[in-house]
């Protein structure tokens, strides 16, 4: 699991918007690659304020939390995985496809097929990225809520 703490600074229904610390020296840390801050400091670079919105978790439910409490989440690896693979992996393959269909027909057409596929691919990607249903497993979850100042100190300091 990938893990970050964070504040939280807006609540919905299910879910809270939580805002965590940004650092650029992420690319210079020899720990990056299994860090959970740089993977979610990835995942919310489209937004300008550094905000991310968390779902309820098992342990610990939206409605639980209040503005201003600080927050643990979580991202599974295997949600990174899976998003890599529908991004890249989808319009590629939809590409392979239509080249390979339409290969006998000749190279131009198979060419066209490749262009045809790949663009399918990434629109399938899009509007599978947009849809609710999908989402939800792509989405950080609430671990749990930091009572004391101290608490979040002993937290970040284990490994």
């Amino acid at each position: 699991m990938l893990r970050e703490s964070g504040r939280v600074v807006a609540q919905e229904a299910n879910a809270v918007w939580v805002e965590t610390v940004r650092t650029s020296a992420c690319g210079r840390c020899a720990a990056r690659a299994g860090c959970g801050h740089g993977a979610l400091a990835g995942v919310m670079a489209g937004s300008g304020k550094g905000l991310i919105r968390v779902r309820d978790g098992e342990a610990l439910a939206a409605t639980d939390c209040g503005i201003d409490d600080t927050v643990e989440i979580e991202l599974p690896e295997s949600a990174v995985l899976r998003a890599s693979a529908m991004i890249y992996g989808l319009p590629v393959l939809a590409g392979v496809s239509g080249a390979v269909l339409l290969a006998p027909l000749g190279e131009l057409q198979s060419l066209l097929g490749f262009g045809v596929g790949l663009g399918s691919g990434f629109f399938i990607a899009n509007k599978l990225t947009r849809c609710e249903a999908h989402r939800i497993f792509f989405e950080p979850r609430l671990v749990r809520r930091f009572t004391t100042p101290d608490e979040l100190i002993v937290s970040t300091a284990v490994p």
